[in-house]
């Protein structure tokens, strides 16, 4: 199973409405006597949209919430590429630059109240791909019919026989200015919308940021980040130096680097980052430096981190950047990783790094629930001790036995242990009666004394 978690979402939209949301926020004031005579006329344009954020964002259909048939298109062809190339699992990335808002940054793919996933291609994901949707679906068309038929004119061509997890992620920028009391938006009163997404990233600029994002947003917590995503295209070297110790601080509480291959791939700008690169258009001299700087601050993250707690993302923004698994598992090759570090990269840590994301949102880190055993195994057990005990001390005896014995049988040991103890002691005679030579010998010098006399 492979995935890539960093497919982009078009912005496109979520510029507009934090623009739109901002505008609003700042006319409301100065324009409160106005609407008294204007209701109706304003309540047309925004009860779309409230409707999809007083929910909390929970929308039927996510690609109604973009507002554009050229982003759908992109995504539509981004979507089914991915399945095509053998994927299994993928993840919507929202970018945010400014502070998380959940009256702002509406959550498109939040759950129903049912508990059911919200996803941009039921089609495609094996979670709502069941039968029930399409009788849901022809039950709730009455309210968006419109979207519905967008959406199952771009769901039409899905491939039979491919099956792919939809997830969602939020990436929010971190800049100096987000460590100042306004905060960045990871609170505990936005625990809950910030649950709603099944992976959360940050994308640090400076090393105060990095080392926040290392050190206290990666503590295991309802709100807690599951990757930190470097912008490793834009500059020959990193604005901060990479420590060892604050590295290893993230890789302890689960948390995964991230590394976007797109920038190397396609005519992208410097500076693409997280936000993921593949437009076109840019400048041959501009791709190449970018290639460049991406290649060495890779390299530089995989020395300090030795390999391990790093996955590959393609960030893409066009199909013509996006590569199979083994392409890139090759290319991680390339970077300096080892084969097994290369395809971990692209299957397991991102396997781990979505159940960890699980545990952030049961008691306890709790993945599964228990498993209840039956009466008759927990019965059997004990019966079954006792006679498993005799056995083994029977076993135990009769070694004891033949160790006695040396193996001669049950009876002759005992015979013969006791004749064992003075057949050596005749050595300790023997010994013992060579003692009055001595008195020979005073008998010879004594010889020797009457000769001299």
């Amino acid at each position: 199973m492979f995935y890539d978690l960093n497919v982009p979402w078009p912005s496109t939209s979520a510029n507009a409405s934090s623009s739109s949301s901002s505008s609003s926020s700042a006319a409301a004031g100065k324009k409160k006597p106005k609407p008294a005579a204007g209701a109706p006329q304003q309540a047309t344009p925004s009860d779309p949209k409230g409707k999809a954020t007083s929910n909390g964002g929970s929308t039927t259909d996510p690609l109604s919430s973009l507002g554009d048939a050229g982003a759908v298109a992109t995504l539509t062809e981004l979507t089914h590429d991915l399945a095509s190339l053998g994927y299994s699992t993928i993840a919507y990335n929202l970018n945010v630059h400014t502070r998380f808002d959940p009256a702002v940054h509406a959550n498109p793919f939040s759950p129903t109240p049912e508990g059911k996933p919200t996803v941009a291609f039921p089609a495609l994901d094996p979670r709502t791909s069941a039968p029930p949707s399409s009788s849901s679906s022809s039950s709730s068309s009455s309210s968006s019919s419109s979207s519905s038929a967008a959406r199952a004119a771009t769901t039409a061509t899905a491939i039979p026989g491919q099956s792919l997890t939809q997830l969602s992620r939020l990436t929010l920028t971190l800049t100096e200015a987000s460590l100042q009391p306004p905060g960045h938006g990871m609170l505990t009163s936005h625990a809950t919308a910030l649950m709603s997404y099944d992976l959360l990233s940050v994308q640090p600029t400076s090393e105060a940021t990095f080392q926040h994002a290392c050190l206290t947003l990666s503590e295991l917590r309802p709100f807690a980040i599951d990757i930190i995503s470097l912008d490793l295209a834009s500059t020959p070297r990193l604005p901060w130096l990479l420590r060892r110790t604050t590295i290893n601080a993230a890789l302890e509480n689960g948390v995964m680097f991230e590394v976007c291959y797109s920038s190397a791939l396609s005519s992208s700008t410097p500076g693409s980052g997280a936000a993921g690169g593949g437009g076109g258009g840019g400048d041959a001299s501009a791709h190449l430096k970018s290639r460049r700087n991406l290649i060495a601050n890779t390299r530089d993250l995989l020395r300090i981190t030795n390999g391990r707690g790093v996955i590959f993302s393609s960030g893409a923004m066009s199909a013509l950047a996006l590569r199979g698994p083994y392409d890139v598992v090759n290319l991680a090759n390339v970077f300096g990783m080892s084969p097994q570090a290369a395809r971990d990269a692209v299957s397991e840590n991102p396997r781990q790094l979505i159940v960890r994301a699980r545990t952030r949102k049961s008691y306890r880190g709790v993945v599964g629930p228990p498993v209840v055993l039956a009466a008759a195994s927990q019965t059997e057990a004990p019966l079954s001790a006792p006679a498993a005990t005799s056995a083994a001390s029977a076993t135990r005896k009769r070694k004891q036995v033949d160790g006695d014995g040396d193996g001669n049988g049950d009876e002759t040991p005992r015979g013969e242990a006791q004749p064992a103890a003075p057949s050596q002691q005749p050595p300790k005679d023997k010994g013992k009666a060579k003692e009055p030579k001595p008195a020979g010998g005073s008998s010879g010098g004594g010889k020797k004394r009457r000769l001299q006399a």
